[in-house]
This record gives C-alpha cells, structure tokens and sequence, in this order.
C-alpha cells in the first residue's frame, strides 16, 4: 500500500471526530486547568464498545483487539490489530490495514484530558481538542458515538469480502 493510501486511511479514520471538533468550535490549546485522565478511566470509555464513524465502525474489545472497517465503494478498508491505553489517558489503536490496494501498519492515538467532569479529546499529533463526553450526556458528544458490544465484526466481513471479489486481497 502507498503512503497516500496510508494518508487516506488515516484521514477516514478521524473525519468523524475532526467534524464534531469543527462544530464545537474548538481551539488547538489544551483546555485550560485540564488534567489527565487514568488508563483506567481511558480503558473503561472504549472498552466493550463500537465507535460509529461516518463510514465505518471500530471495535474495542475488552481483551485488547482492536478491528475497524471504513471507506465506501473502491475506498474501502479494514484493520485488525490491538489497542492500548497509556497511564495519562492516552488511548492508541495499533492494526494492519487492507485495502484493494494492499496492507499497510497504522497507529491512530487520541488523547484525553478532563476539566470538571468534561474529557476533551484530540487527535494526536497535534489535532484540536474538542469536548469528547460532557457531564451530563448530549447527542452531539463524541462519545455518544461509541455504542455497546461488537457492531464493527459484520462490516469487516462485508469488506472482507468485497475485497476479495476486488482482487484477491480480503
């Protein structure tokens, strides 16, 4: 897979949190008065859960894998891998992409920090911080996208498949 290939996988991969940033309005600064928040804290927001994207869904699975599927028509891609958390919150999914047009390694992180019950998220390196999950939950959080159980296996088959049938590489 090409670098460009990689650029657009990563590029998919965060257009639903970049637009939730865009629409809160949101700056490049680290909230103010904000602190980290635990790798348990970090662990028990993912784990368990699917985050919904715009075109594709990735799961967190409690014992660490990680699998996701993204793009439409010729765009689109699946990853397995694993994901970890750091003790300052920082929660990274590592996995192997395939697309039609081959395999290539990626690391996605987002970091959280919190400032009265609030986490931000931003995506790392240097991606705007944005409210992720307010005290009181709201439909517009980004974490409201992150939905219980396994909803991303289905659409890594579906790929799977489409990718095979592409040429051989599902």
């Amino acid at each position: 897979m090409n670098k460009s290939a990689v650029a657009l996988i990563s590029a998919a991969l965060v257009a639903g949190s970049m637009l939730a940033a865009d629409a809160a309005g949101t700056t490049g600064a680290a909230p103010p008065a904000s602190s980290v928040i635990t790798a348990h804290e970090a662990y028990k927001l993912y784990s368990g859960k699917t985050w919904i994207w715009s075109d594709g869904a990735a799961y967190f699975a409690p014992d660490r894998k990680f699998i996701a599927w993204t793009g439409t028509g010729n765009a689109i891609n699946y990853g397995e891998g694993e994901w970890r958390v750091t003790p300052t919150g920082r929660v990274c999914f590592f996995a192997v992409w395939s697309s039609a047009s081959g395999h290539a390694k990626a690391t996605n992180c987002f970091g959280h920090r919190t400032v009265n019950n609030t986490i931000y998220q931003q995506k790392e390196p240097g991606g705007v911080w944005y409210v992720f999950k307010s005290p009181s939950a709201k439909s517009d959080d980004e974490y409201a996208k992150l939905k219980p159980g396994d909803l991303a296996s289905g659409g890594v088959t579906r790929v799977k498949a489409e990718l095979k049938a592409l040429g051989g590489r599902g």
